[in-house]
């Protein structure tokens, strides 16, 4: 049963427009088809599980996820497709928020080149859980927006971990920097 369950998931997995090619020394290549974008990440990494959607009250998809996880040194990333046309309100409010140094750049922020395109980057750190607990240890989180070509969606990337922070920063920096968007084959609408 067990094994059962293993192959039906890389069936799944492989049969995905959405997939992890052959490792390198860099890493792995994540792939991304319907939005047109590709990144090298860790190799030990794990990808927790297919990308899901995330719908709005009328069954239309308005965001897109994927997480991995590295769990050795108990961080995760989540990247998030916003799709138009909230992609360019969130958008705009990032750069708010980037400009005023609040929400998520009230403690630092950065701008850095994506594949050509213009990103903010916030770093943040979280002391308390959602209920206002203390936490045994420090959350740092590394955040990145930017847009996609052509504006057909905004690109969220979050770094999270008890790691120092500069240590988060230099793994998001470096994921970036092998980020690219391939050819325009990313919807213009939710789910087109």
């Amino acid at each position: 049963m067990k094994y059962s369950l293993i192959v039906i998931v890389l069936l799944l997995w492989v049969g995905s427009s959405r997939s992890v090619a052959g490792q390198s020394l860099q890493g792995r290549l994540y792939t991304d088809t319907i939005h047109g974008f590709r990144f090298i990440y860790p190799a030990h990494w794990h990808i927790d599980g297919p990308p899901s959607e995330i719908i709005d009250r009328h069954g239309i998809p308005i965001v897109s996820e994927v997480r991995f996880t590295d769990t050795a040194a108990g961080s995760f990333l989540i990247l998030s497709w916003h799709y138009p046309p909230s992609a360019e309100k969130l958008y705009e409010e990032t750069s708010r928020q980037y400009q005023s140094h609040t929400g998520w750049y009230a403690s630092g922020s950065d701008t850095i080149m994506v594949d050509g395109r213009r990103a903010l980057l916030a770093k943040t750190e979280l002391l308390t859980d959602g209920k206002g607990r203390a936490l045994a240890s420090p959350m740092q989180r590394i955040v990145t927006d930017f847009m996609a070509p052509k504006d057909k969606g905004e690109i969220q990337i979050q770094l999270s971990g008890t790691l120092p922070q500069d240590v988060l920063e230099r793994d998001m920096r470096t994921l970036l920097s092998s980020f690219r968007f391939t050819a325009g084959d990313a919807p213009t609408k939710a789910g087109k």
